[in-house]
């Protein structure tokens, strides 16, 4: 399956239904990494290269993939500056 996923053709990616959660996955994540990389091209292409190949990593080993609901963040407030802390 990872070899498959990695280097395989996309009509024979498709018409895997044990590669359909590594798709899905893969497609989220490129969402993602466009997102945050504003749409650079050239960062997006090779995050997604890597993305593919943990994704095949992870089915190399025998593992499951499936998507989770995100975990909501909070913003990171910068600490401020108090007399007691300059010098």
């Amino acid at each position: 399956m990872a070899e498959l996923f990695l280097h395989g053709v996309a009509a024979q990616i498709l018409a895997e239904p044990r590669l359909a959660n590594a798709l899905e996955a893969q497609a989220t994540m490129e969402r993602h990494l466009d997102h945050a990389f504003d749409g650079d091209a050239i960062r997006v292409t090779t995050a997604t290269l890597e993305s593919r190949q943990m994704i095949s990593d992870v089915l190399r080993r025998g593992l499951d993939i499936s998507l989770r609901m995100p975990t909501p963040t909070q913003q990171i407030a910068s600490p401020q500056r108090t007399p007691d802390l300059e010098r």
